[in-house]
């Protein structure tokens, strides 16, 4: 039977190993269940390079039945779109983004798929290759913002957080966004090449004193103890994907997936409200977090009863990790101010997350909560 007659063109596929042993997940890579290709995907041969993969992955395809198309919302990565209209199945090409390998580990990004797609959280992956991955469709379509304001629709983003952060995927489970945020410090370049950024970073960032912010945020935020779990960490309304039919959602782009804070991952997802255009007015207020919140705990807690004092205590929680995830996107932004050929300002972008940083911190006091 062929590969695409039995492969399952969703995220309801379950896969027989031990999802949880980053060793059995090794070796279902080395057993050569995703095939690792020796080819590059040219970017101004998309479509052709997109086709090639794909009749790799599926030799009794026929290039003719192959319809591309390219999805234009990502920041970083090109997304290319693979359809056998005879089949009738849907294969997904992703090409890494510049210089991305200084802010992922690709290595561990497949072996989180593999995790992911045994528990029914991900897309089977199906082949790697020099610049990136063949993977499946998960069907439905990207959320907007007003579907992440919608109460029905929240309410199921909220369960499916909580339950992603119930499950155990293989790997390490020390949390990493504090050695991450050192890494990207530590690779903010001297001087940028474009010198309309240099010259805003020298006249709207005081990096020195930055730095030392980020360490005393560092200091308090451990104080907290709070439950490390794994998370998606980018959970902005573009890879949420609902399935009307269904009435479900799923995660997608599952790249800066690792172990690390809940409260994190919760707060990157109201961050994310905001957009690409910093507008910090579309962020949810607290009635709106306290009622996403609940569904949470009591999708986290299997319908144990769940008091408002539980749901203050998170949301107390969420609202000063917040504080972390404007820092994270800002470096992430300062590093892809110096990398990225894509034309966006990732530098008035970054600028943008430092000063709601200051404001969260000094005027509404939020570590103080």
């Amino acid at each position: 039977m062929s590969r695409s007659a039995t492969a399952n063109n969703s995220n309801n596929g379950v896969l027989e190993f031990g999802a949880s042993s980053i060793n059995q997940v090794k070796q279902y890579i080395d057993n050569n269940k995703v095939l690792n290709l020796d080819y590059e995907i040219d970017h101004s041969r998309l479509f052709e390079c997109a086709a090639e993969i794909a009749v790799t992955v599926y030799p009794e395809w026929n290039k003719n039945d192959l319809e591309c198309s390219q999805f234009t919302d990502g920041l970083t990565n090109k997304l290319i779109r693979c359809k056998n209209k005879k089949e009738n199945f849907i294969l997904l090409i992703r090409t890494y983004g510049t210089m991305t390998e200084m802010f992922l580990n690709r290595e561990q990004e497949i072996q989180n798929i593999i995790s992911l797609s045994h528990f029914g959280f991900a897309a089977p992956i199906y082949a790697r290759f020099k610049n990136g991955i063949a993977y499946g469709y998960v069907h439905g379509r990207p959320l907007t913002l007003e579907d992440c304001q919608n109460p029905e629709i929240y309410g199921l983003i909220a369960k499916k957080i909580a339950e992603l952060h119930r499950i155990d995927v293989a790997g390490s489970q020390k949390p990493l966004v504090f050695l991450t945020i050192h890494d990207w410090i530590s690779k903010v370049p001297p001087r940028y090449r474009n010198a309309k950024f240099q010259a805003q970073f020298e006249k709207d960032i005081n990096w020195p004193q930055l730095v030392k912010d980020i360490n005393h945020l560092e200091q308090q935020i451990l104080k907290l103890n709070a439950p490390v779990k794994f998370c998606h960490n980018d959970l902005l309304s573009l890879n949420i994907i609902y399935n009307e039919d269904e009435k479900r959602v799923s995660f997608i782009d599952w790249e800066y997936g690792c172990y690390g804070y809940r409260s994190l991952d919760i707060a990157l997802h109201f961050i994310n409200f905001a957009g690409f255009e910093a507008s910090w007015h579309q962020c949810p207020k607290k009635d709106y977090q306290i009622k996403w919140l609940r569904h949470y705990l009591l999708a986290y807690n299997s319908g144990t009863e769940i008091t408002d004092y539980d749901v203050e205590l998170l949301y107390r929680e969420v609202t000063k990790f917040g504080l972390v995830g404007l820092i994270h996107i800002g470096l992430w932004a300062l590093l892809q101010a110096n990398l990225s050929d894509l034309d966006f300002d990732f530098m008035g972008y970054a600028v943008e997350l430092f000063n709601e940083f200051y404001r969260r911190r000094d005027h509404e006091q939020i570590l103080k909560l």
